[in-house]
């Protein structure tokens, strides 16, 4: 882990996870969302553990969370022209 800096644009990147100079992030595989409490689980990470059974002990056995990568498979309706559907009378 090395700390970046971007000349161009004047920002310090630090390395995520470090003890010392960063911000404390989730310790589920796969998620890199801060999580300042003193487990280092963030919210939603615990609820899936909860629903999984499983402890934060054992949060390596927690599986990775699949994303959709589209909106196909979010079954989302996408509506044209929603705005001028919706408010016409």
């Amino acid at each position: 882990m090395e700390i970046g800096w971007d000349a161009t644009s004047m920002v310090l990147f630090l390395p995520a996870g470090h003890r010392l100079i960063a911000r404390p992030v989730c310790r589920a595989t796969g998620c890199a969302v801060t999580a300042p409490d003193r487990m280092h689980i963030r919210v939603s990470c615990r609820r899936r553990l909860d629903d999984a059974g499983i402890s934060a002990e054992n949060i390596a056995l927690l599986p990775v969370r699949e994303r959709p990568k589209c909106p196909q498979q979010l079954n989302l309706l996408v509506v044209e022209n929603f705005l001028e559907e919706s408010y016409s009378l």
